[in-house]
């Protein structure tokens, strides 16, 4: 007896459990089928435990007919369960429309039983041997799904099909018992519950295995999902480079043609329409920088560059180009400077420049009427380092208070009416900019009123001999009879590089139009230095460079000085330039005072070299 007792609280303890687990595993999931599993392993629970005699024990006060309709009731219960786990596991719905039907309307007669039972409440044998048909009609159905299901070649869910077959075979012996063909002894007694936790057990497993295998799909798509994600970052990046590789070869036609013009002429019109062209190109320029800046954030690339410069003659630069276009709006400029800058520090002179260009403009764009107000102040700390704050002012349209931090998103911009927008791109990139170069920068912003930002800036005072300096400031361009071979395919960008040299002292200028025939010049001809493009047809940079210093082109040419000259400025490039054997890098639009800086350093010529202090 205690033995039998042990077992069946061993048995409801199983059931009770596994049903807590699906229900907990439904709330992570939010799968019905789940769901109707747990409640259909509760229910399983409730036939042994009424057949065991336990409920009369425990609730003696009940009728015999009341547990009789009980007893019914969960036999319906627990076959409607039933069924809809194995239409839902088999995808009746999907897969089999008139079995679908017939399920349906097993429904109907199973839910109306009930009712029609208590209206006969002393003939609950009759409907007790009818629920107990109803239950091998579920089978008959679940199992015709089945057959079907693996004669139209769909996978089986093995644990299920073994489940199915383990109750099928405890519902006989429940039924053969029930009606006194079996003898009932403890084995007989027993089957039912040993039945219902395999099917339990069993469904359970089919369950978890379902879920793990989801679990893996889930994972691999998430890969896959990260993958495509990594694609389409990188195919963006290679389309914000080529763009950027495209725009820079006209820019550099456009941007020295304009300046040799100006240069060339007296025109005192021809010079104003050149610096509006030179300018605007620089906006257009501008741009582009932003667009691969944001580019290099994404992977990682942008790196800080510490050169020495003159930050209120910088700060006059910017000044001078926010005046002119404050005053072409029709706005009033007011600029305020303290008299206590450095006279040199050592930074980033490009991001400085490119976070306060930013911001001014941006206040000049939103603002239709009214004042900008440029303050620059530096304050000298004892460390060595000067603290220069930069407070840009406009009285322009304003940002409303909790819209404040959608400006810096990138791509993503606050509206301020149908066809304007604020932020963007240029504010993102001020924020990470001023955050690389351990800055603070700061918004106030009223509707109406008008927006001011302040920029604050940490940068190490450097000590330069300005007699140095001076000395240095050569204004000769002469090479001293030295060769140059510029492999370029491009004729435009030859002619450019043709128009700066030609004003160069003994200089020779020979040119090449790809990597192949560059190799063969140096072979063929005296050269004493190289620019080299990367992007050619035939041989590229790259390639050409590699045969030059493996010999390909003699041995005494091993170490000719090459310098890369591209539109591609990204920072993969400049250590690829490194890795192959080249000298040093320049980036078009081609600067004609940074052009001859190079070319002189690496043929050990002094010349301009310190010019860029200037």
């Amino acid at each position: 007896m205690a033995q039998n007792i042990f077992f069946d609280g061993l048995v409801f303890g199983l059931l009770i459990k596994f049903s807590l687990f699906m229900l907990f595993l439904y709330f992570a999931m939010r799968s019905i089928k789940i769901l109707v599993l747990s409640f259909f392993i509760l229910f399983s629970g409730f036939i042994p435990f009424m057949l065991d005699g336990y409920f009369i024990n425990y609730f003696n006060a009940i009728s015999s007919t009341q547990i009789n309709n009980l007893f019914l009731l969960i036999l319906i219960i627990t076959g409607l369960l039933l069924a809809k786990f194995g239409k839902l596991s088999l995808k009746v719905k999907k897969n089999n429309q008139p079995l679908y039907l017939f399920f349906q309307i097993f429904y109907i007669l199973n839910i109306i039983l009930f009712p029609i039972s208590c209206l006969f409440p002393y003939d609950a044998n009759v409907f007790l041997m009818i629920a107990t048909t109803f239950g091998f009609v579920i089978f008959i159905l679940i199992a015709i799904g089945i057959i079907m299901n693996k004669k139209e070649g769909r996978s089986l869910e093995l644990f299920f099909v073994f489940g199915l077959a383990t109750l099928i075979t405890g519902y006989i012996t429940y039924s053969l018992k029930v009606y006194s063909i079996l003898p009932a002894t403890d084995l007989v007694k027993e089957s039912t519950e040993i039945s219902i936790s395999l099917t339990i057990i069993l469904f359970t497993i089919k369950e978890v295995l379902i879920l793990f295998k989801l679990r893996q799909a889930k994972d691999k798509l998430r890969k896959m999902a990260l993958i495509k994600a990594q694609e389409m970052k990188d195919l963006k990046c290679y389309l914000f480079c080529n763009i950027s590789h495209e725009l820079r070869t006209p820019l550099n036609v456009i941007t020295n043609f304009s300046k040799y013009i100006s240069e060339k002429t007296t025109d005192k019109d021809i010079i104003d329409k050149c610096e509006n062209i030179q300018n605007y190109s620089g906006i257009l320029l501008n741009s582009i920088d932003d667009i691969l800046d944001f580019t290099k954030l994404e992977k990682n690339e942008l790196k800080i560059e510490n050169v020495i410069f003159n930050p209120l003659k910088t700060l006059m630069v910017i000044k001078e180009g926010a005046q002119s276009r404050t005053e072409e709006k029709g706005l009033q400029f007011n600029f305020v400077a303290s008299n206590d800058f450095p006279k040199f520090i050592s930074g980033d002179e490009k991001k400085f420049v490119q976070i306060i260009n930013h911001v001014i403009s941006n206040a000049i764009k939103f603002t239709a009427e009214g004042v900008i107000t440029f303050d620059i102040s530096s304050h000298l700390m004892k460390d060595g380092r000067a603290q220069i704050s930069i407070l840009i002012i406009d009285t322009g349209v304003g940002i409303e208070s909790d819209k404040m931090d959608s400006i810096f998103d990138s791509f993503s911009q606050y509206k301020i009416d149908n066809k304007r927008k604020f932020g963007g791109l240029g504010l993102f990139l001020v924020r990470e900019l001023v955050t690389m170069l351990d800055g603070k920068f700061s918004v106030q912003s009223e509707i109406g009123r008008g927006t001011s930002c302040k920029i604050i800036l940490d940068f190490d005072i450097v000590e330069v001999d300005e007699q140095v300096v001076e000395k240095n400031k050569v204004m000769e361009y002469d090479l001293g009879g030295k060769t140059i071979l510029v492999v370029e395919d491009n004729k435009m960008n030859q002619m450019i590089i043709k128009m700066i040299t030609k004003s160069w002292e003994n200089t020779n200028v020979l040119f090449a139009d790809n990597g192949e025939e560059g190799v063969k010049a140096v072979k063929n001809n005296k050269i004493d230095l190289i620019l080299m493009d990367l992007q050619m047809p035939v041989m590229d940079g790259y390639e050409a460079t590699i045969a030059i210093r493996s010999g390909e082109a003699g041995a005494e040419n091993n170490d000719i000085p090459i310098i890369a000259v591209t539109a591609d400025v990204m920072e993969v490039t400049k250590l690829r330039v490194i890795e192959v054997g080249m000298n040093d890098y320049l980036s078009k639009p081609i600067d004609k005072l940074l052009l001859y800086k190079t070319v002189s350093k690496c043929l050990n010529i002094q010349g301009l070299i310190n010019e860029v202090l200037k």
